[in-house]
């Protein structure tokens, strides 16, 4: 898990504890300064650690590029997310805040809900804007979209997928 337990957010700075639990740095300090008498305790299994603790503290190198990789991957697809304009308005001014997989268009919140709105419409799967043609198709299915969401996986499926899975039973 890439989440500190006492902020709740991803780790910063993690450092690990002699029990093998890590937190961020800036949690550990904070909690070490509230922890005047006692001993210090481990949020997660509670194990205590005398006053010599800060010494034995190491950053866990491991999980810091693993949470900064994660950091790098997001941030990168925010940036094509920001990137992706609707498909439907005049010079292609306005970002897209969603993509309907069955039409294959990115739309404006303006074309969503007019899109939304017309019962041709209803049921059309909608998702974050993609920028990129390959990622509206199936992984599996190259050339197919995407139609139907499989309450079984949790994702959209493609036609080929549906009938691949029930006759599998799965889907």
């Amino acid at each position: 898990m890439l989440m500190c337990t006492v902020c709740r957010d991803i780790f910063k700075d993690p450092r690990q504890l002699p029990c093998g639990h890590s937190m961020c740095a800036g949690c550990l300090e904070n909690m070490m300064g509230h922890a005047t008498d006692s001993p210090f305790r481990c949020p997660d299994c509670r194990t205590s650690f005398g006053p010599s603790i800060e010494v034995r503290l190491q950053k866990n190198y491991a999980l810091a590029n693993i949470t900064e990789d994660f950091r790098e991957s997001r941030r990168r697809r925010q940036e094509q997310t920001k990137s992706v304009y609707c498909d439907c308005c005049p010079g292609k001014k306005a970002l897209a805040t969603q993509t309907c997989l069955k039409c294959e268009v990115s739309m404006c919140t303006e074309h969503v809900e007019g899109h939304l709105e017309l019962p041709a419409f209803t049921g059309h799967p909608l998702v974050r804007p993609l920028g990129d043609l390959q990622e509206r198709k199936c992984p599996q299915h190259g050339g197919e979209v995407p139609r139907y969401y499989c309450n079984t996986s949790r994702r959209y499926i493609c036609n080929m997928c549906a009938l691949e899975s029930k006759q599998q039973n799965s889907h």
